[in-house]
């Protein structure tokens, strides 16, 4: 408030502003912020989502579930009830819904912070 505040002061010197009216002003322009956030198709969000959360995670997926689960299985039963149990123990242990959060919040206020510029 006090930056818009000032800004006004310098731009207009013989407009003199209240506070009632700088946050107004100030409110105007971030709801114009939050209405071109509001842009961003569903599809776009799902698809840069989907993005960087298998970034983070294709290789221990990879590496530590599927060839994990391939190993020594004898067959295509015994393979995929070893994914199923590799993958329940990665989501219980807390480490992939963690990931997928911080994942989320990071790729969330990327876009916010490009849309801000």
């Amino acid at each position: 408030l006090y930056n818009k505040e000032t800004e006004w002061r310098n731009t207009f010197k013989g407009r003199v502003m209240s506070r009632d009216e700088v946050f107004a002003l100030g409110k105007h322009e971030m709801l114009e912020h939050v209405a071109a956030f509001g842009k961003v198709s569903a599809r776009e969000w799902e698809h840069k989502l989907h993005d960087s959360i298998w970034e983070a995670v294709a290789r221990e997926a990879m590496e530590e579930v599927y060839l994990e689960a391939a190993k020594g299985a004898a067959s295509s039963s015994e393979f995929k009830t070893r994914m199923d149990v590799r993958l329940l123990e990665w989501a219980r242990d807390g480490a992939l819904p963690a990931l997928c959060v911080r994942i989320s919040h990071d790729m969330l206020m990327t876009e916010f912070t490009r849309i801000l510029r």
